[in-house]
Parts: structure tokens; sequence; C-alpha cells
């Protein structure tokens, strides 16, 4: 069994019949009496400094000691990995969401180390280096292995690595439980030095919220780190606002109020890397993050990650490790930013060089070397929907809050004022971009068709294109959309969308394209190398739909029917 699998294991037998989380305390009290036993073995003069011990009914659960004989066998960063991860599955899945508990793997650490060490011009062991999440220690750890390596190459003594690790390195970590794991993981790393001085530094990780934590401005060369995603609430909002202000639009996620602090506190040339969600490149609530980053630092390189199952323990989220430098008064701006992908086992490969607008505009970020022509069409002077007088519509019925009646079939057409209308659902977009009303049925056999008056201001009555809200990278494609032609129409009077679908419809006479091809042309592979490059999220937005670039519908169909396929048409 390897130790993943064996963690997972000893995870039920602490659960025993139970399917719910353990509780906090418990939770506590087995990480702590596994570390307690794992120093005892392997680290005796941490064992004696932090006096724990393990607890005799815990050891007593079976497979508890072959968690810590896995542990005790890893090298030290993938141990402080695994038992993070493990304390992250024991407690309950609220509360590892409302903190962001989630680790960073030792690979993908390094990672971004190897990121700071490229955009930081300085010497890294003499800067100050801050974990805004500290975790269990996955970048303070390599932080404090790195400063010592470079300060042995030279010959500083023990006694002097450790006061610069004491020094220089910082962290900060809103669970207690995480942040004594932070300080007895890098520790583990400083032991040989340790060992040697019959010394322990005291470093400051403490137990805290960074966002409300006090710093001196520009007082760190570095923040590295993985903060928490995640939308933040109405009340959590409005206590953020005076400070982080500058980076909000249409609600917040926690991690870009944790890159405007970051940007605070690094000096002129200070460089901040962080792991943060892809959305943040084209969503339209992050617009003025964008613009606060452009007009605070330089993106030096981004690093996307393709492979998001397997990356982080027990999480799908498309994410990327962003690196800025901090602008220096007098030094000439970047113009382009470093593209990469992260993918198996967390090796990168370059994909180009990008050129990021400055501003709130999208960034459009190519995943894979074949992409970066699509990734130049944003620059071009192309047409989009809106030139084709085409306006996008989210669907109005949301499925579990919308009063209005639905049905099963069409029949009374008329009772009462109330009239039954079709809805149209995701499910009614084929794979084959074909539009076929019926599908749903497997869905929503009781909800076809809503009852509404006939004057109600959301009734659609034109053709349209209808594109499915939501699709994920592993798809062949993100864009399913299927022609919605006027016979349906003319069947029905008028008919209603879901929220699972956007609608493109025609605003008057300014449209005169034909809808049934740019359905076909949306479905194409160009058009969706273009799409990838903009999205960096499941959502199939309105935003998102609206910057992208389309060729001229006429040069289409001249080129289909001089014998080309649609794909080559549109390419």
């Amino acid at each position: 069994m390897n130790s993943q699998a064996s963690i997972r294991e000893f995870a039920r037998n602490l659960r025993g019949a139970r399917s719910k989380a353990i509780d906090d305390r418990t939770a506590q009290l087995v990480v702590k009496s596994i570390l307690a036993d794992l120093l005892e073995e392997n680290y005796p003069l941490l064992s004696e400094h932090y006096g724990i011990s393990p607890t005799k009914k815990i050891q007593k659960v079976p497979g508890y000691y072959s968690v810590v004989d896995d542990l005790g066998e890893m090298d030290s960063s993938l141990a402080a990995y695994r038992l993070s991860s493990f304390y992250s599955l024991l407690i309950c899945q609220e509360r590892r969401y409302r903190d962001g508990i989630y680790f960073t793997p030792p690979d993908l650490s390094a990672r971004v180390f190897k990121e700071i060490l490229r955009a930081y011009s300085g010497d890294i062991s003499t800067a100050k280096i801050v974990d805004p999440c500290s975790g269990g220690g996955a970048f303070l750890g390599p932080a404090a292995a790195q400063i010592r390596l470079d300060m042995k190459k030279r010959g500083i003594r023990p006694s002097q690595r450790l006061r610069r690790a004491s020094e220089n390195l910082r962290g900060i970590e809103i669970c207690k439980t995480l942040s004594e794991l932070s300080e007895a993981f890098c520790l583990i790393e400083l032991y040989p030095d340790i060992r040697w001085e019959q010394n322990i530094p005291k470093l400051q990780i403490e137990t805290a919220d960074f966002l409300t934590t006090q710093f001196e401005d520009e007082s760190f060369d570095v923040v590295i780190g993985n903060p928490p995603f995640r939308r933040l609430t109405a009340s959590e909002q409005a206590g953020y606002l005076t400070e982080y202000g500058a980076t909000r639009n249409g609600g917040s996620n926690l991690y870009g109020l944790f890159i405007q602090k970051s940007l605070g506190l690094v000096r002129p040339g200070g460089v901040v890397s962080l792991i943060i969600p892809a959305s943040l490149f084209a969503g339209a609530r992050f617009a003025h993050l964008r613009s606060y980053i452009s007009g605070h630092a330089d993106v030096v390189s981004i690093q996307t990650m393709q492979e998001r199952v397997g990356v982080f323990m027990d999480v799908q989220q498309e994410a990327a490790v962003l690196t800025l430098k901090k602008l220096k008064r007098g030094v000439r701006r970047r113009t382009y930013a470093k593209i990469g992908t992260v993918c198996e086992k967390t090796k990168t490969k370059p994909v180009g060089r990008c050129e990021l607008p400055r501003g709130r505009r999208p960034w459009v970020i190519p995943r894979t070397r074949e992409q970066v022509e699509a990734a130049s069409l944003f620059t071009r002077d192309l047409p989009t929907l809106a030139d084709y007088g085409i306006s996008i519509r989210t669907g109005s019925v949301v499925w579990n809050r919308d009063q209005r009646p639905r049905y099963s079939t069409r029949e009374p057409v008329s009772k009462n004022g109330v009239v039954r209308f079709p809805l149209i659902w995701s499910d009614c977009i084929g794979a084959d971009g074909t539009f076929g009303f019926e599908r749903a049925k497997h869905r929503a056999p009781n909800e076809l068709f809503v009852g509404t008056r006939v004057a109600d201001p959301e009734l659609l009555r034109s053709s349209a294109i209808a594109i499915k809200r939501t699709s994920n990278s592993k798809q062949s494609r993100r864009i399913y959309c299927a022609f919605i032609n006027k016979d349906f129409v003319q069947d029905y009077g008028a008919y209603l969308g879901e929220n699972h679908v956007n609608l493109l419809i025609p605003e008057g006479e300014s449209t005169s394209v034909d809808l049934e091809l740019l359905a076909q042309i949306l479905n194409s592979a160009p058009v969706d190398e273009a799409f990838r490059c903009l999205s960096g999220s499941s959502a199939v937005s309105k935003y998102e739909l609206s910057k992208l670039p389309l060729p001229d519908v006429d040069d289409v169909q001249k080129r289909l029917s001089e014998g080309f396929g649609l794909g080559e048409a549109v390419r």
C-alpha cells in the first residue's frame, strides 16, 4: 500500500462507521500524535523542544503505525505535504472550503521556488521571505533548505545559518494546527545545523489572518504561497472594503486580496509568486484585479496547470503559478510574460511569450504551443458578435428558484391567460451541433414547458443560437452550440431559456448574418482554440463570448463554396 492509500485507510478507520468528519479537537490530537512519534523517532532534539506525546487511544487505531512509518521514510517536504493533507481530510468539508485548507505538493512547491529564483535579482539567502498562508510549510520548508544550502556553500557557520533563517523567514497561517506543522517542518529542514549547534532557533511563524495582520509596507523581498480560492460573502466584502477596494468589482475572491496585499508588502524589484485560479485571466469579476496588477507589477511568468486532478490532493481546480515583479522606478517595464504549462509530475513545458494588456482587459493565455497562433487573433481587428448585431442573453429561468409553473406537455395551450412555452435546457444542445427540444425529456421530463403570460418580457421570439454555459478543458470542445430555427419559433410562438444556457439573439435590422452558419463556426476547432486561450474556468460566460474574435462569415461561406472543409474555411 502506498503512503497516500495508507493515510486514507487510517482516516477511514478513525471515522469507523461514522460518515461525518472528525471534530476539530480530535483531528488536532491525531495530527499531533503522529508528529510526536515522527519527531521522537527521527528528530529527538525537536521532540524534546515540543514536549508533545502521542495519544495511546489514537495509536491503537489500525493503520496508525503504517502512517508514521511511511512518513518517517519520506523526504521531509513530502512528509509535510502528506501530514497536512491528512489533517484536511479529517476536518469537515465546510471548514476546509472556508479557510482554503488545500496543500501544495512538494514538486509544485519546487517549481514555484524556481520561478522565484529566476525572477529575483538579489541573493535569495539574504532575502526576507514571507508565506501568507504557510499551511504545512510547503514553501517555508524549501526556503529554509535553500538558505541553509546557499550559506553552507559559502562556508558560513551553522549558527549564522540558523540565525538567518530565524530573521528572514516569516509565515502566517490562520489555522493553529497547520501553523505548528509549518514550524516543525521548517525546523526539520534545518535539523543538521540544529543538531550541530544543539540550539533550536525561534522562527517567525504565527497563527493569524494574513489579511488583517499589520506589516510595514515594502518590508519583504519575496512573497510566495498558495492562497485560498474562495468567493467572499457580502459581510466579508464589507469588512475588507476599506483596505481592499482597489481590486473589487462584482464580488471578490480571497486570492485577489492576497495578491493586492502581497504587492504592497514587497519592495520595488521584489517578487510575488502565488498559485492562483486561472479565472483571473479573463473573468469579468477580476477586471479590477488585472488592472491593479498591471499598475503595480510586471508579469514575469504564468505557468498554467493542465492536470488538475492529482496535483492537489482531493481538489479539482484549474490553477496557475503567477510570478510578478514589483515595478521599480527607472527600470524599464517588461514587454512579454513567459508562458508555460505544468504537466505530469509538475514538469514544465515552455509555450512561448505573450504580451499582456494593461488595465482591465482579459489576459489571453495559450495553454499549448499550438494555441499561440490562436492567441494572436485577439490582437487583430477581427469581428465579434456585437459587430454582427448579436446580443448575448443568459437563460432567465433558474430551475430551483423560478416561481413560474412548469409542465411536461404543451396542452392546454392557454388557460386563465397563462400560455405554456417551451423551455430550452442545455440538454437540447447536441454534441454534434444540432438542436433537439425532445432531448430535455431525459433530464427534466416534467419541466419542458413554462407557464407565463404572452406579454412576459423574457420571452424570446426569434431564431437564435443556444450555447451551453459550462464545459471543461477535458472535453473535445469548450463551446457547444446549436441553431434554433424559425420553424421552432413559429410552432410555439416564443420560448424561454434555462439558466445554464446562453442565447445569441439577433438585434433588429443590424443583423444580416446567417445564424446557422455562425453556429457551425462557433462549434469549429479554430474558434475552440481561441476560446481556450481566453477562458480560465468551466464557465462559458457572456463576457468571454463577447470578446471572442470571429472570422468574416461571408469569407467562410465563400471558402465553403470553393470546397474547403469547415475548419479549414474558418482558419
